[in-house]
Protein backbone atom coordinates (compact mmCIF):
# COMPACT_ATOMS: atom_id res chain seq x y z
CA UNK A 1 0.00 0.00 0.00
CA UNK A 2 1.28 3.53 -0.92
CA UNK A 3 2.28 5.35 2.08
CA UNK A 4 4.01 9.05 2.14
CA UNK A 5 5.56 10.11 5.21
CA UNK A 6 4.13 12.51 7.23
CA UNK A 7 6.44 15.28 9.50
CA UNK A 8 7.54 14.87 12.99
CA UNK A 9 10.44 16.26 14.85
CA UNK A 10 12.28 14.18 16.93
CA UNK A 11 14.64 16.35 19.35
CA UNK A 12 17.83 14.76 21.51
CA UNK A 13 20.29 16.20 23.37
CA UNK A 14 23.30 14.54 24.58
CA UNK A 15 23.20 15.29 28.35
CA UNK A 16 23.45 12.69 30.90
CA UNK A 17 20.11 11.09 29.65
CA UNK A 18 19.13 11.87 26.14
CA UNK A 19 15.82 14.17 25.85
CA UNK A 20 14.15 13.73 23.03
CA UNK A 21 11.14 15.59 21.84
CA UNK A 22 8.72 13.84 18.92
CA UNK A 23 6.65 16.43 16.47
CA UNK A 24 4.38 15.44 13.69
CA UNK A 25 1.43 13.39 12.20
CA UNK A 26 -0.35 15.63 9.92
CA UNK A 27 -2.12 15.80 6.62
CA UNK A 28 -4.14 12.53 7.23
CA UNK A 29 -7.90 12.14 7.29
CA UNK A 30 -8.99 13.75 10.67
CA UNK A 31 -12.07 10.90 10.43
CA UNK A 32 -9.81 8.05 10.62
CA UNK A 33 -8.94 6.87 13.55
CA UNK A 34 -5.41 5.64 12.79
CA UNK A 35 -2.49 7.08 11.05
CA UNK A 36 0.04 5.86 8.56
CA UNK A 37 2.53 6.73 11.34
CA UNK A 38 1.43 4.15 14.12
CA UNK A 39 4.10 1.70 12.75
CA UNK A 40 6.89 3.90 13.49
CA UNK A 41 5.45 5.16 16.82
CA UNK A 42 5.26 1.72 17.66
CA UNK A 43 8.99 1.62 17.32
CA UNK A 44 10.33 4.86 18.94
CA UNK A 45 8.38 3.26 21.93
CA UNK A 46 11.72 0.15 21.62
CA UNK A 47 14.32 2.52 20.63
CA UNK A 48 13.53 4.75 23.51
CA UNK A 49 13.82 1.79 25.75
CA UNK A 50 17.28 0.56 23.75
CA UNK A 51 18.64 4.05 23.74
CA UNK A 52 17.60 5.67 26.67
CA UNK A 53 15.64 8.17 25.63
CA UNK A 54 13.08 10.44 27.18
CA UNK A 55 10.71 12.00 25.08
CA UNK A 56 8.31 14.99 24.94
CA UNK A 57 5.63 14.97 22.36
CA UNK A 58 3.43 17.13 20.10
CA UNK A 59 2.37 14.56 17.46
CA UNK A 60 -1.32 14.46 15.76
CA UNK A 61 -4.44 15.57 17.19
CA UNK A 62 -7.52 13.47 17.01
CA UNK A 63 -6.77 10.33 15.80
CA UNK A 64 -8.00 8.34 18.88
CA UNK A 65 -5.76 5.04 17.87
CA UNK A 66 -2.51 7.12 16.94
CA UNK A 67 -3.81 8.77 20.49
CA UNK A 68 -3.80 5.41 22.16
CA UNK A 69 -0.03 4.31 20.94
CA UNK A 70 1.37 7.46 22.38
CA UNK A 71 -0.18 7.25 25.87
CA UNK A 72 0.18 3.66 26.27
CA UNK A 73 3.32 2.12 24.33
CA UNK A 74 5.72 4.97 24.15
CA UNK A 75 4.00 6.39 27.72
CA UNK A 76 4.07 10.01 27.18
CA UNK A 77 2.21 13.21 27.41
CA UNK A 78 1.28 14.38 24.05
CA UNK A 79 0.30 18.17 22.42
CA UNK A 80 -1.45 18.55 19.28
CA UNK A 81 0.87 18.95 16.17
CA UNK A 82 0.04 22.57 15.14
CA UNK A 83 2.14 25.56 13.73
CA UNK A 84 2.09 27.42 17.38
CA UNK A 85 3.69 23.81 19.31
CA UNK A 86 6.24 23.03 16.37
CA UNK A 87 7.59 26.45 16.62
CA UNK A 88 7.03 26.83 20.43
CA UNK A 89 9.49 23.22 20.38
CA UNK A 90 12.17 25.03 18.12
CA UNK A 91 12.22 27.83 19.73
CA UNK A 92 12.46 26.10 22.99
CA UNK A 93 15.77 24.44 21.88
CA UNK A 94 17.35 27.29 19.45
CA UNK A 95 16.76 29.49 23.39
CA UNK A 96 19.04 26.25 24.73
CA UNK A 97 21.76 26.78 22.34
CA UNK A 98 22.08 30.58 22.59
CA UNK A 99 21.53 30.69 26.56
CA UNK A 100 24.77 27.77 27.15
CA UNK A 101 22.57 25.20 28.36
CA UNK A 102 23.46 22.99 25.41
CA UNK A 103 26.82 23.72 25.45
CA UNK A 104 29.54 24.19 22.89
CA UNK A 105 30.32 19.98 21.23
CA UNK A 106 27.34 18.46 22.84
CA UNK A 107 24.71 17.69 20.52
CA UNK A 108 20.75 17.89 18.82
CA UNK A 109 18.74 15.85 17.02
CA UNK A 110 15.67 16.78 15.18
CA UNK A 111 14.03 14.04 13.36
CA UNK A 112 11.15 15.28 11.29
CA UNK A 113 8.35 13.12 9.92
CA UNK A 114 5.19 14.14 8.30
CA UNK A 115 3.61 14.90 5.35
CA UNK A 116 5.65 16.81 2.91
CA UNK A 117 5.28 18.86 -0.06
CA UNK A 118 7.40 20.63 -2.59
CA UNK A 119 8.91 24.18 -2.00
CA UNK A 120 5.67 25.82 -3.23
CA UNK A 121 5.12 28.85 -0.37
CA UNK A 122 2.37 28.68 2.05
CA UNK A 123 0.88 31.80 0.39
CA UNK A 124 0.27 32.52 -3.34
CA UNK A 125 2.74 34.90 -4.68
CA UNK A 126 5.30 34.37 -1.88
CA UNK A 127 8.82 33.47 -1.89
CA UNK A 128 9.28 29.85 -2.26
CA UNK A 129 9.97 27.88 0.42
CA UNK A 130 14.31 27.64 1.20
CA UNK A 131 13.47 24.19 2.07
CA UNK A 132 10.07 22.77 1.58
CA UNK A 133 6.82 22.53 2.86
CA UNK A 134 4.67 20.45 5.31
CA UNK A 135 1.82 19.27 6.66
CA UNK A 136 0.13 20.27 10.12
CA UNK A 137 -2.35 18.27 12.44
CA UNK A 138 -6.26 19.55 11.25
CA UNK A 139 -6.68 18.92 8.18
CA UNK A 140 -6.36 15.86 5.91
CA UNK A 141 -3.87 16.59 2.44
CA UNK A 142 -5.43 15.81 -1.05
CA UNK A 143 -2.39 16.88 -3.35
CA UNK A 144 0.92 15.05 -1.91
CA UNK A 145 3.19 17.49 -4.20
CA UNK A 146 2.16 21.03 -3.34
CA UNK A 147 1.28 21.36 0.64
CA UNK A 148 0.39 25.26 1.37
CA UNK A 149 -2.44 27.04 3.49
CA UNK A 150 -3.45 27.79 7.07
CA UNK A 151 -2.41 23.70 8.05
CA UNK A 152 1.26 23.56 6.26
CA UNK A 153 4.33 24.84 7.35
CA UNK A 154 7.80 24.55 6.28
CA UNK A 155 11.18 22.91 7.40
CA UNK A 156 12.52 26.59 7.13
CA UNK A 157 11.48 26.74 10.76
CA UNK A 158 15.00 25.51 11.31
CA UNK A 159 16.92 27.35 9.31
CA UNK A 160 17.65 29.54 12.32
CA UNK A 161 18.52 26.76 14.48
CA UNK A 162 20.82 25.20 11.80
CA UNK A 163 22.54 28.94 11.96
CA UNK A 164 22.91 28.83 16.03
CA UNK A 165 24.44 25.26 15.97
CA UNK A 166 27.12 26.64 13.50
CA UNK A 167 27.56 29.90 15.41
CA UNK A 168 27.90 28.47 18.89
CA UNK A 169 29.12 25.07 18.14
CA UNK A 170 26.77 22.64 18.66
CA UNK A 171 26.42 18.97 16.25
CA UNK A 172 22.94 19.00 14.98
CA UNK A 173 21.46 16.79 13.45
CA UNK A 174 18.40 17.01 10.81
CA UNK A 175 16.57 13.54 10.01
CA UNK A 176 13.55 14.48 7.49
CA UNK A 177 11.00 11.80 6.74
CA UNK A 178 8.82 13.08 4.56
CA UNK A 179 8.08 13.61 0.86
CA UNK A 180 10.27 15.98 -1.24
CA UNK A 181 12.76 15.72 2.15
CA UNK A 182 15.72 16.13 -0.21
CA UNK A 183 15.33 20.11 -0.45
CA UNK A 184 16.20 20.15 3.54
CA UNK A 185 19.88 18.79 2.26
CA UNK A 186 19.92 22.95 2.20
CA UNK A 187 20.34 23.03 6.00
CA UNK A 188 23.48 21.39 6.28
CA UNK A 189 26.54 23.45 7.74
CA UNK A 190 29.67 22.18 8.93
CA UNK A 191 28.04 21.80 12.42
CA UNK A 192 24.93 20.30 10.92
CA UNK A 193 24.11 16.67 9.55
CA UNK A 194 20.91 16.18 7.53
CA UNK A 195 19.43 13.10 6.61
CA UNK A 196 16.37 12.80 4.24
CA UNK A 197 14.08 9.99 3.18
CA UNK A 198 13.89 10.79 -0.25
CA UNK A 199 15.45 13.46 -2.87
CA UNK A 200 13.51 16.73 -3.38
CA UNK A 201 11.36 15.66 -6.65
CA UNK A 202 10.20 11.95 -5.07
CA UNK A 203 8.07 10.85 -2.81
CA UNK A 204 8.80 9.07 0.45
CA UNK A 205 7.62 6.28 2.14
CA UNK A 206 6.65 5.21 5.83
CA UNK A 207 9.16 1.76 5.43
CA UNK A 208 11.80 4.32 5.72
CA UNK A 209 10.86 6.08 8.93
CA UNK A 210 9.57 2.93 10.31
CA UNK A 211 12.94 1.49 9.59
CA UNK A 212 15.05 4.35 10.75
CA UNK A 213 13.38 3.88 14.45
CA UNK A 214 14.11 0.00 14.22
CA UNK A 215 17.85 1.21 13.51
CA UNK A 216 18.19 3.84 16.84
CA UNK A 217 20.32 2.13 19.31
CA UNK A 218 22.59 3.38 21.78
CA UNK A 219 26.12 4.35 20.40
CA UNK A 220 24.94 4.08 16.97
CA UNK A 221 25.97 7.25 14.59
CA UNK A 222 23.49 9.13 12.26
CA UNK A 223 25.59 8.17 9.83
CA UNK A 224 25.27 4.20 10.78
CA UNK A 225 21.18 4.65 11.50
CA UNK A 226 21.91 6.18 8.12
CA UNK A 227 23.30 3.62 5.92
CA UNK A 228 21.49 0.06 7.88
CA UNK A 229 17.85 1.96 7.24
CA UNK A 230 19.08 2.49 3.49
CA UNK A 231 20.20 -1.28 2.84
CA UNK A 232 16.99 -2.74 4.33
CA UNK A 233 14.19 -0.53 2.18
CA UNK A 234 13.32 -0.62 -1.31
CA UNK A 235 10.40 1.70 -2.47
CA UNK A 236 11.24 3.75 -4.92
CA UNK A 237 12.98 6.83 -3.27
CA UNK A 238 16.41 8.31 -2.64
CA UNK A 239 17.38 9.03 0.39
CA UNK A 240 20.43 11.27 1.11
CA UNK A 241 23.17 12.29 3.98
CA UNK A 242 24.71 15.51 4.00
CA UNK A 243 28.11 14.48 4.64
CA UNK A 244 31.46 15.05 2.25
CA UNK A 245 30.54 11.55 0.72
CA UNK A 246 27.08 11.67 0.34
CA UNK A 247 27.22 15.23 -1.02
CA UNK A 248 29.19 14.06 -4.02
CA UNK A 249 27.16 10.70 -4.81
CA UNK A 250 24.18 13.55 -4.35
CA UNK A 251 25.62 15.83 -6.86
CA UNK A 252 26.96 12.82 -9.59
CA UNK A 253 24.24 10.51 -9.56
CA UNK A 254 20.61 11.84 -8.12
CA UNK A 255 20.02 13.45 -11.37
CA UNK A 256 20.69 10.36 -13.42
CA UNK A 257 18.86 8.44 -11.59
CA UNK A 258 16.25 10.94 -10.75
CA UNK A 259 13.45 10.06 -13.87
CA UNK A 260 13.31 6.02 -13.15
CA UNK A 261 11.87 6.65 -9.57
CA UNK A 262 8.81 8.48 -10.96
CA UNK A 263 5.60 6.59 -10.77
CA UNK A 264 1.87 7.28 -10.87
CA UNK A 265 -0.14 5.86 -7.90
CA UNK A 266 -2.92 8.31 -8.35
CA UNK A 267 -3.94 11.16 -9.89
CA UNK A 268 -3.21 12.78 -6.34
CA UNK A 269 0.12 11.52 -6.92
CA UNK A 270 1.16 11.74 -10.21
CA UNK A 271 5.35 11.98 -10.73
CA UNK A 272 4.65 10.29 -14.03
CA UNK A 273 2.58 12.04 -16.74
CA UNK A 274 4.26 15.42 -15.69
CA UNK A 275 7.56 14.17 -16.32
CA UNK A 276 7.30 12.54 -19.92
CA UNK A 277 4.98 15.86 -20.89
CA UNK A 278 8.21 17.59 -20.05
CA UNK A 279 10.47 15.92 -21.64
CA UNK A 280 8.33 16.06 -24.89
CA UNK A 281 8.79 19.88 -25.07
CA UNK A 282 12.35 19.41 -23.78
CA UNK A 283 14.29 19.88 -27.28
CA UNK A 284 17.33 19.42 -26.17
CA UNK A 285 17.68 15.47 -24.55
CA UNK A 286 21.30 15.07 -24.97
CA UNK A 287 22.09 16.12 -21.37
CA UNK A 288 19.44 13.19 -20.00
CA UNK A 289 20.97 10.92 -22.64
CA UNK A 290 24.82 11.71 -21.57
CA UNK A 291 23.96 11.38 -17.98
CA UNK A 292 22.14 7.88 -18.70
CA UNK A 293 24.96 6.67 -20.93
CA UNK A 294 27.37 7.59 -17.95
CA UNK A 295 25.18 5.76 -15.65
CA UNK A 296 25.20 2.51 -17.33
CA UNK A 297 28.90 2.58 -18.03
CA UNK A 298 29.69 2.64 -13.89
CA UNK A 299 27.24 0.22 -12.96
CA UNK A 300 28.86 -2.05 -15.86
CA UNK A 301 32.03 -1.39 -14.04
CA UNK A 302 31.14 -2.16 -10.59
CA UNK A 303 29.15 -5.35 -11.63
CA UNK A 304 32.03 -6.96 -13.25
CA UNK A 305 33.77 -7.00 -9.98
CA UNK A 306 30.33 -7.86 -7.77
CA UNK A 307 28.34 -10.20 -10.27
CA UNK A 308 24.95 -8.96 -11.90
CA UNK A 309 22.25 -6.79 -9.90
CA UNK A 310 19.36 -8.98 -9.02
CA UNK A 311 16.31 -7.97 -6.96
CA UNK A 312 16.52 -8.99 -3.16
CA UNK A 313 12.53 -10.14 -3.86
CA UNK A 314 12.60 -12.77 -6.53
CA UNK A 315 16.39 -12.90 -7.29
CA UNK A 316 15.25 -13.52 -11.14
CA UNK A 317 15.15 -9.65 -12.88
CA UNK A 318 18.82 -8.35 -13.34
CA UNK A 319 17.98 -4.55 -11.97
CA UNK A 320 20.29 -3.32 -14.66
CA UNK A 321 18.19 -4.55 -17.26
CA UNK A 322 14.98 -3.11 -15.49
CA UNK A 323 16.69 0.11 -15.64
CA UNK A 324 16.90 0.41 -19.58
CA UNK A 325 13.16 -1.07 -19.93
CA UNK A 326 12.02 1.57 -17.81
CA UNK A 327 14.29 4.14 -20.13
CA UNK A 328 12.54 2.49 -22.82
CA UNK A 329 8.94 2.56 -21.50
CA UNK A 330 9.74 6.34 -20.84
CA UNK A 331 11.35 7.40 -24.23
CA UNK A 332 8.11 5.74 -25.90
CA UNK A 333 6.02 7.89 -24.42
CA UNK A 334 8.21 11.02 -25.07
CA UNK A 335 7.92 10.12 -28.58
CA UNK A 336 4.25 9.62 -28.88
CA UNK A 337 3.81 12.79 -27.58
CA UNK A 338 6.21 14.48 -29.14
CA UNK A 339 4.13 13.01 -32.42
CA UNK A 340 0.76 14.22 -30.89
CA UNK A 341 2.45 17.85 -31.47
CA UNK A 342 2.67 18.46 -27.86
CA UNK A 343 6.24 19.90 -27.76
CA UNK A 344 4.55 22.27 -29.35
CA UNK A 345 2.70 23.35 -26.35
CA UNK A 346 4.97 26.26 -25.15
CA UNK A 347 4.60 27.97 -27.91
CA UNK A 348 2.90 31.61 -27.26
CA UNK A 349 0.53 33.24 -29.67
CA UNK A 350 -0.18 37.24 -29.68
CA UNK A 351 -3.58 37.48 -29.38
CA UNK A 352 -5.44 40.70 -30.94
CA UNK A 353 -8.54 41.81 -29.87
CA UNK A 354 -10.90 44.86 -30.94
CA UNK A 355 -14.25 46.70 -30.07
CA UNK A 356 -15.95 49.35 -31.76
CA UNK A 357 -16.51 52.04 -29.01
CA UNK A 358 -19.89 54.25 -29.25
CA UNK A 359 -18.10 57.49 -30.52
CA UNK A 360 -16.59 55.34 -33.59
CA UNK A 361 -12.90 55.00 -32.62
CA UNK A 362 -11.46 50.99 -32.38
CA UNK A 363 -10.23 50.09 -28.73
CA UNK A 364 -7.47 47.60 -29.26
CA UNK A 365 -5.78 45.33 -26.88
CA UNK A 366 -3.00 41.66 -27.02
CA UNK A 367 -1.98 39.26 -24.92
CA UNK A 368 0.43 36.20 -25.10
CA UNK A 369 -0.95 33.17 -24.25
CA UNK A 370 0.81 30.07 -24.48
CA UNK A 371 -0.63 27.03 -26.67
CA UNK A 372 -0.94 24.68 -23.67
CA UNK A 373 -3.45 27.82 -22.39
CA UNK A 374 -5.25 28.20 -25.78
CA UNK A 375 -6.32 24.32 -26.13
CA UNK A 376 -6.82 24.08 -21.78
CA UNK A 377 -9.62 26.59 -22.27
CA UNK A 378 -13.21 26.35 -23.52
CA UNK A 379 -13.75 29.52 -24.73
CA UNK A 380 -17.38 28.66 -26.44
CA UNK A 381 -18.58 28.63 -22.76
CA UNK A 382 -17.03 32.10 -21.79
CA UNK A 383 -17.99 34.04 -25.27
CA UNK A 384 -22.00 34.12 -24.28
CA UNK A 385 -21.12 34.92 -20.35
CA UNK A 386 -19.01 37.90 -21.18
CA UNK A 387 -22.00 39.35 -23.60
CA UNK A 388 -24.28 39.01 -21.07
CA UNK A 389 -22.39 40.64 -18.44
CA UNK A 390 -21.98 43.27 -21.18
CA UNK A 391 -25.99 43.75 -21.47
CA UNK A 392 -25.85 43.57 -17.46
CA UNK A 393 -23.10 46.17 -16.80
CA UNK A 394 -24.15 49.47 -15.23
CA UNK A 395 -21.28 51.78 -16.04
CA UNK A 396 -19.93 52.20 -19.95
CA UNK A 397 -15.88 51.10 -18.56
CA UNK A 398 -17.97 47.92 -17.60
CA UNK A 399 -19.31 46.98 -20.81
CA UNK A 400 -16.33 47.87 -22.73
CA UNK A 401 -14.43 45.62 -20.94
CA UNK A 402 -16.67 42.98 -20.78
CA UNK A 403 -17.23 42.91 -24.33
CA UNK A 404 -13.03 43.00 -24.90
CA UNK A 405 -13.35 40.71 -22.54
CA UNK A 406 -15.88 38.39 -25.05
CA UNK A 407 -13.75 39.23 -28.23
CA UNK A 408 -10.88 38.29 -26.68
CA UNK A 409 -12.61 34.68 -26.28
CA UNK A 410 -13.44 34.58 -30.01
CA UNK A 411 -9.79 34.67 -30.84
CA UNK A 412 -9.02 32.41 -29.03
CA UNK A 413 -11.75 29.84 -30.44
CA UNK A 414 -10.28 30.70 -33.60
CA UNK A 415 -6.63 30.33 -33.20
CA UNK A 416 -7.90 26.73 -31.11
CA UNK A 417 -9.19 25.84 -33.70
CA UNK A 418 -5.96 26.51 -35.90
CA UNK A 419 -4.10 24.68 -33.90
CA UNK A 420 -6.49 21.29 -33.81
CA UNK A 421 -6.96 21.55 -37.49
CA UNK A 422 -2.78 21.42 -38.39
CA UNK A 423 -1.90 19.00 -34.81
CA UNK A 424 -5.24 16.86 -33.98
CA UNK A 425 -3.58 14.91 -31.70
CA UNK A 426 -3.48 17.39 -29.02
CA UNK A 427 -7.29 16.55 -28.78
CA UNK A 428 -5.80 12.87 -27.31
CA UNK A 429 -4.39 13.75 -24.27
CA UNK A 430 -6.55 11.68 -22.74
CA UNK A 431 -5.01 8.42 -24.74
CA UNK A 432 -1.53 9.34 -23.01
CA UNK A 433 -2.96 9.16 -19.74
CA UNK A 434 -4.42 6.06 -20.60
CA UNK A 435 -1.59 4.44 -21.59
CA UNK A 436 0.17 5.93 -18.38
CA UNK A 437 -2.80 4.30 -16.38
CA UNK A 438 -2.74 1.02 -17.93
CA UNK A 439 1.06 0.31 -17.25
CA UNK A 440 0.51 1.84 -13.46
CA UNK A 441 1.05 -1.58 -11.57
CA UNK A 442 4.20 -2.38 -13.96
CA UNK A 443 5.87 0.72 -13.73
CA UNK A 444 5.43 1.04 -10.01
CA UNK A 445 7.27 -1.83 -9.37
CA UNK A 446 10.18 -1.02 -12.28
CA UNK A 447 10.50 2.45 -10.06
CA UNK A 448 11.19 0.02 -6.80
CA UNK A 449 13.42 -1.94 -9.11
CA UNK A 450 15.52 0.71 -9.95
CA UNK A 451 15.26 2.28 -6.70
CA UNK A 452 16.75 -1.56 -5.31
CA UNK A 453 19.50 -1.01 -8.08
CA UNK A 454 20.46 2.49 -6.79
CA UNK A 455 20.23 1.18 -3.11
CA UNK A 456 23.54 -1.44 -4.01
CA UNK A 457 25.70 0.91 -6.52
CA UNK A 458 24.94 3.76 -3.68
CA UNK A 459 26.23 1.32 -1.00
CA UNK A 460 29.58 0.81 -3.00
CA UNK A 461 29.98 4.08 -4.48
CA UNK A 462 29.55 5.68 -0.81
CA UNK A 463 32.21 3.81 1.14
CA UNK A 464 34.78 3.84 -1.89
CA UNK A 465 33.66 7.79 -1.64
CA UNK A 466 34.20 7.48 2.24
CA UNK A 467 37.95 5.90 1.83
CA UNK A 468 38.94 8.50 -1.15
CA UNK A 469 37.81 11.85 0.90
CA UNK A 470 38.42 12.73 4.53
CA UNK A 471 35.95 15.37 6.41
CA UNK A 472 37.90 17.30 9.02
CA UNK A 473 35.06 16.98 11.00
CA UNK A 474 32.03 15.11 9.98
CA UNK A 475 28.60 15.55 12.31
CA UNK A 476 27.26 12.35 10.77
CA UNK A 477 29.38 10.46 11.91
CA UNK A 478 29.92 11.82 15.16
CA UNK A 479 26.53 12.77 16.35
CA UNK A 480 25.36 9.10 18.50
CA UNK A 481 22.23 8.10 20.09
Amino acid sequence: MFKKIILSCLIIVQTEASQVVWLGGGGDPPTLPTTIFDTTLKNLAGAKERAGLKIDMAFDGGHGETQKIIANEVKVSNKDFNAKNYEDMISKYLAKIKSGEIKKGEQLIVVMDTHGGDNTPKRSGAEPHKTHSLALTGGGISDYTKISGDKSSSMDVMLELSKAAKDYGVKLGIIDLSCHSGHSINLANENTCVITSTGPNHFAYTSFANEFAKQIDKGKSLEEVFLDTRKNTSDASYPMISNKAGRILNDRYYSAFSDYLQYKHDDNADKLTPLVFDLAMDNNLCKREDSFSMLIKEIERFEKISGPLKSIYSGEERLLEELKSYKKIQDELVLKIKKMGFDKTSKKEKITFSIKLKNGKIKTESEDISWDSIISMYPTNSIPYFEDLAKKAETRKEREGHLLTAEKFKQIDKKRSEIYRDYPGLKNKSEILSDISKMQADLIKKAGLVSQLSRKFYDFKYLEEKRRTKDNFDPCSSIKF
